[in-house]
């Protein structure tokens, strides 16, 4: 998983290498539930209807270990003032809401346990 600016807060976040971690032993799942509607007819029978699902106002809340460095830009990131950012993972890349309400340094030198949430917004797509 990879946490960069939007393209909208890039110019505004300098050096974007300041506002840009990666965080590869990080998966996120992008699996998502089919909608799916359910409803009982006059006659007693059912009536099921079945819409492709989409990960689009999902919350992730992760938990991870990570270096100095990396907390440092996570830490960053939260207190940018933005709320919005784009993740990418999975070969796919989408704009999320992200915070993290909680990190703790290890017994061990050097270590954060950060708490993560990220709220899926929207899948970017290729607009080429």
């Amino acid at each position: 998983m990879k946490l960069q600016p939007t393209v909208e807060n890039l110019s505004l976040l300098t050096p974007a290498a300041d506002y840009a971690v990666d965080l590869p032993s990080v998966r996120v799942n992008l699996e998502h539930a089919k909608n799916i509607s359910s409803a009982l007819t006059i006659s007693g029978g059912a009536s099921i209807s079945v819409w492709p699902g989409s990960v689009e106002g999902e919350r992730r809340e992760i938990d991870v270990l990570v270096q100095q460095d990396q907390y440092t830009i996570l830490h960053r990131i939260k207190n940018s003032g933005y709320d919005e950012w784009l993740m990418s993972s999975a070969g796919r890349i989408f704009r999320v809401v992200f915070d993290m309400p909680g990190a703790v340094r290890t017994r061990e030198p050097g270590w954060w346990r950060c708490r993560l949430v990220i709220v899926i917004a929207s899948e970017e797509t290729n607009k080429s």
